[in-house]
């Protein structure tokens, strides 16, 4: 069976948009935080290396523990998304150097993605006790409550 110029023509451009498309899917790749580079990490030792040495060979920390200020984190990850997909994450990498009161490093450990725990989120919300006032109230209680008036005695602005 022979093809005639105007098929070849069609199956020429439904090739072409095929592979444009497949091309389209390819993933975007996102990488986040701070890891420092593993000879620098090397060079911290326990017990002898102070949190300003670190400072200076690792950078500032990805964030510090809200309750003991004395445990740095250094958080990185790589996050694949194809398409409108949400992001997956192929790679997450903790570092967590803990100072004791002196400012010595005290312990170093190093967490993965397996080490992640799934944090289940809590869906309940507070009670009022009385809805919301809709715009109209707020527009009617505005009104009636008249300009306000700076108390006796008080400062005004700047004024001298």
């Amino acid at each position: 069976m022979a093809l005639t110029d105007a098929s070849r023509r069609s199956l020429l451009a439904t090739a072409l948009i095929g592979a444009l498309a497949l091309g389209a899917c390819t993933p975007n790749i996102d990488n986040r935080g701070n890891l420092p580079d593993k000879k620098k990490v090397l060079t911290i030792k326990p017990g002898t290396t102070t949190r300003g040495q670190v400072l200076r060979t690792l950078g500032s920390p990805s964030t510090v523990a809200a309750m003991d200020r004395n445990t740095w984190y250094y958080i990185s990850k790589r996050e694949e998304r194809w398409a409108f997909l949400n992001p997956s994450i192929r790679r997450q990498q903790v570092l967590a150097i803990k100072f004791n009161k002196a400012g010595v490093v005290q312990t170093m450990s190093r967490y993965g993605l397996k080490d992640a725990r799934t944090i289940k989120l809590v869906a309940r919300e507070t009670p009022t006790t009385r809805a919301e006032p809709g715009m109209l109230r707020q527009l009617y209680e505005t009104f009636t409550r008249g300009p306000v008036r700076p108390r006796p005695g008080a400062q005004r602005g700047l004024e001298r």
